[in-house]
């Protein structure tokens, strides 16, 4: 009986640092979420003939800078994108919308 209780605690134990740890290493969405998210859409274009995003997409250059790209006043996170005009062609990575936020629009 001795050794059960021990063992229930131990596992207890692990649990919480599990928890602890997990819930440690998330991130909060932010604008560096959000640069991420779009480099991995730039990432998954395989044609793009006006090339915008190849020279306009740049890590030197604030995102809500980037052709296309509308951030929010408020919070500086990505609110729309506007790629209608480009004739891209490609997938659209299947979290890009989770860590996107606060997207709202999608042309």
């Amino acid at each position: 009986m001795g050794n059960t209780g021990f063992s229930l605690a131990l596992m207890m134990a692990l649990l919480l640092l599990h928890f602890v740890v997990s819930f440690s290493t998330e991130t909060t969405p932010n604008i560096s979420t959000d640069q991420s998210a779009l480099l991995a859409l730039k990432a998954h274009i395989v044609s793009h003939p006006q090339k915008m995003l190849k020279t306009n997409w740049s890590t030197t250059t604030s995102i809500c800078n980037w052709v296309g790209v509308t951030c929010g006043s408020r919070h500086q996170r990505v609110i729309a994108l506007n790629l209608s005009s480009m004739l891209l062609t490609g997938e659209i990575p299947s979290d890009m919308f989770y860590h996107l936020s606060r997207l709202q629009v999608l042309y």
